[in-house]
C-alpha cells in the first residue's frame, strides 16, 4: 500500500511539474537598427485552453509595428498564425512604456488546438538610432483559460528572450556582376557597396 501510494505521489508531482511549463515563449532573435522583423510566439501546453492572456516587455528602441487608421485594440501588427485557433481573435494594448498586453478568445469559447507550436506573429521595429548589442525582453505575467473556466497563471520570469540589435557592416563591391535581391531584411543594396548586418 505505502508503495502505491509513492507511486502515485510521483505521478501527481511530475503531472503538475508538466503543467508548469504551459505558457508562452519567444525564441531569441536578431534585428537591425531602422528595420522591423516578423517574430513568432509559440504556447506550449499540455492542457486545452480556450483564451489567454499575457504581457510582452520589449527592451527600450523595439516596438510592435502599429497602424493608427486601425481601431484602437487592433492597431498593433499582430495576428493568429499556425492553424492552432478557428474563430479567435487576439488584440493588443500598450499598458506601460516597454511593455504589451495581448488577449486572446473565442466568443463561442473554442478550444486552441495542439500542445505546441507558433500561435501569433508579431512585427518589430527597431529604432534607427538603437544602440548595437544583446537586449532582454520577458514576460511578466501570463494567464491561459481552459473552457470549463479554471485558470493557469505564472509571473513567466523564466520566459526570458534575447534580442539581438546587429551592427551595420559596408562591404564595397564592384559593379561587375552585382546582382539585386529583394525582400532580404538584413541587406541592403546601393550603387557601389552592399550593406550587411551582423552581430
Amino acid at each position: 500500500m505505502k508503495r502505491l501510494f509513492v507511486n502515485a505521489l510521483a505521478v501527481v508531482c511530475a503531472a503538475t511539474a508538466f503543467a508548469q511549463t504551459d505558457g508562452f515563449t519567444v525564441s531569441d532573435f536578431g534585428m537591425a537598427p531602422g528595420k522591423t522583423k516578423t517574430v513568432g510566439i509559440a504556447l506550449e501546453n499540455a492542457k486545452t485552453y480556450t483564451a489567454f492572456q499575457f504581457d510582452l516587455v520589449l527592451p527600450d528602441g523595439v516596438s510592435i509595428a502599429k497602424d493608427e487608421t486601425k481601431d484602437e485594440f487592433e492597431q498593433y501588427d499582430v495576428s493568429l498564425v499556425g492553424g492552432r485557433t478557428s474563430d479567435h481573435k487576439v488584440y493588443v494594448a500598450k499598458v506601460a512604456d516597454n511593455t504589451y498586453r495581448f488577449l486572446g478568445f473565442s466568443m463561442n469559447n473554442n478550444d486552441i488546438t495542439g500542445t505546441s507550436g507558433q500561435l501569433l506573429q508579431m512585427t518589430l521595429e527597431a529604432k534607427s538610432d538603437m544602440e548595437t548589442g544583446s537586449f532582454k525582453g520577458a514576460y511578466s505575467k501570463s494567464l491561459l483559460v481552459a473552457a470549463d473556466n479554471t485558470q493557469t497563471a505564472q509571473d513567466a520570469d523564466a520566459y526570458d528572450f534575447a534580442v539581438n540589435v546587429k551592427t551595420n557592416v559596408i562591404i564595397p563591391i564592384s559593379s561587375a556582376g552585382m546582382k539585386t535581391y529583394i525582400g532580404n531584411d538584413d541587406l541592403d543594396f546601393t550603387s557601389s557597396a552592399l550593406s550587411a548586418y551582423v552581430i
